[in-house]
């Protein structure tokens, strides 16, 4: 049996290193032992680890790096053991821990995120993590596109696109007896409040769209920037701050909205927009390269760059759609999600290169 060692920054109920890698594969028989180091000492309490996951929470500061030493030289004793690093900063923890230790050429890097519009230290920072690691790869074929031209020379066929994939599955089961409801004038959100997510722009569109709520869903930022912005454009009473919840309450506020906005400057491959795609929502989304490739495989999907006319054009054009339309639509974006981005393809993808890494 695979051991799987996951090494994460932090544990929350829209991770996907969490949701769709560790928790997924414990309940769908993958036939692996699955280890979670989280290098972060916040845990929300409303994430249900499954009790065949081994947890593993670090210490701050030094101790941390003492506290992973000590956790990988007991676990490798094990064998076969994989090290599959899910975001930068514990993977430069782990990198540093693990010096002189045998361990590199069981290791897995995934980059959750593009590489073009980040700055300086992210880049660098990256590079590290993606040489450093045996094998590389991106979450989508747009993110892989724009990365570093030096490390895929280097790496060669080490350096991959494994593409992000849809839990559609659980969200059907979910939403079984759950009627939509087209006509709500509710549009949602879905990510961290972090500038690369361009909140602002979407809180500035309220203005232009009195008739409509905004719910947003994600851990906000310590200054409470966007709940601040609202209340200056004087929409705060149309603009709700969910923070976060639970992965199956994701799903049930994505159908009760009518429209998932999204108007991020960078994403890796953004599995929220494929949530909503997969509910039934018709997405509007920035003009970026991942939410292009997840465009390309739907006739109904398009971007719009970042001018508000235009989106509450678009936006005002779905709400007028008949129910038929709507539907016809609706379920042919819902198939282009099952078909082109199947979690069960990315994991039998994940389940080639951990086969490598024996």
């Amino acid at each position: 049996m695979l051991c799987v060692v996951s090494i994460v920054n932090s544990v929350s109920a829209t991770s996907m290193p969490v949701n769709e890698f560790v928790i997924y594969r414990s309940v769908h028989n993958y036939n692996v032992r699955q280890i979670l180091i989280v290098c972060d000492i916040r845990f929300p309490t409303n994430v249900d680890i499954p009790e065949n996951i081994d947890v593993y929470l670090v210490g701050k500061d030094k101790k941390r790096i003492r506290d992973v030493v000590k956790k990988i030289q007991n676990l490798n004793k094990e064998n076969p053991i994989i090290y599959h690093m899910h975001h930068q900063k514990s993977a430069l923890i782990f990198l540093w821990a693990t010096i002189g230790m045998n361990v590199r050429s069981h290791t897995l890097y995934t980059i959750h995120s593009t590489y073009s519009k980040r700055n300086l230290k992210y880049k660098l920072s990256s590079c590290l993590c993606s040489i450093w690691a045996n094998y590389a790869n991106c979450v989508s074929n747009s993110a892989y596109k724009e990365y570093s031209s030096m490390v895929k020379k280097l790496k060669k066929e080490k350096f991959l696109s494994i593409r992000n994939g849809v839990d559609t599955e659980r969200i059907d089961a979910i939403l079984k007896n759950k009627k939509r409801i087209k006509n709500s004038k509710k549009m949602i959100c879905v990510g961290r409040m972090i500038p690369l997510k361009n909140h602002e722009f979407l809180v500035s569109l309220m203005k232009e769209l009195p008739e409509y709520t905004l719910t947003l869903i994600g851990l906000e930022d310590d200054n409470k920037k966007i709940r601040k912005l609202a209340k200056t454009y004087g929409v705060d009473d149309r603009v709700k701050f969910l923070g976060l919840v639970s992965r199956d309450e994701v799903f049930d506020k994505l159908s009760s909205a009518s429209i998932y906005v999204s108007a991020s400057y960078v994403e890796g491959l953004p599995v929220s927009v494929l949530e909503a795609m997969r509910v039934g929502l018709i997405p509007v989304i920035s003009t970026i390269p991942s939410h292009q490739e997840i465009a390309n495989y739907s006739k109904y999907v398009n971007t719009l760059p970042f001018e508000k006319d235009r989106w509450v054009e678009k936006i005002k054009y779905i709400e007028r759609l008949e129910e038929g339309e709507f539907k016809i639509i609706s379920d042919e974006i819902k198939n282009s999600v099952s078909e082109e981005f199947s979690l069960v393809k990315m994991h039998n993808r994940y389940m080639e290169v951990y086969k490598k890494l024996i």
